[in-house]
């Protein structure tokens, strides 16, 4: 569930405007994402 006190500070693109966590998921996200992206449909 998302912590309904949580505002974004600063620009939408920067990760350092968000929670810890979500840096934690793109970390452990990344190499999946780069095998989407890496494909030749994409």
């Amino acid at each position: 569930m998302l912590d309904p006190t949580f505002q974004r500070v600063g620009d939408l693109k920067d990760i350092a405007s968000y929670p810890a966590w979500l840096g934690d998921v793109l970390t452990e996200t990344h190499a999946a994402k780069q095998t989407v992206i890496g494909h030749p449909i994409f």
